[in-house]
């Protein structure tokens, strides 16, 4: 279950990084319940800086990097969503977040 909590919480936070809704131009996604951290940047030429522990892990093109992260979290959610009873505050959460990142990423 925490999975999907944290997916919910790497495309907000992936989407307001880039949307520029979060002051400054860096943010930190820990995983929820874990010790795991990924760094973002968003670099002045619109490329974004993924890094873990100081080493960098990808650098892209912001728009090309949400619309993986989008193929990606979809392909989660046609899967891990359906056993999840509907009224499933985690569920939900992730089903709002999905489509508040889906219409980001379709109006780039």
């Amino acid at each position: 279950m925490m999975i999907h909590l944290a997916l919910t919480d790497l495309l907000d936070g992936a989407r307001t990084l880039v949307s520029r809704e979060r002051p400054g131009r860096t943010w930190k996604f820990v995983g929820t319940d874990s010790s795991f951290v990924l760094d973002f940047r968003l670099l002045r030429d619109g490329r974004l800086r993924i890094s873990q522990g100081g080493r960098v892990l990808d650098e892209s093109d912001a728009g090309e990097t949400l619309a993986e992260l989008l193929r990606a979290a979809e392909e989660f959610a046609a899967v891990h969503l359906p056993p999840l009873p509907e009224d499933d505050a985690a569920r939900g959460d992730l089903v709002a977040s999905l489509e508040d990142f889906r219409a980001y990423v379709a109006g780039r």
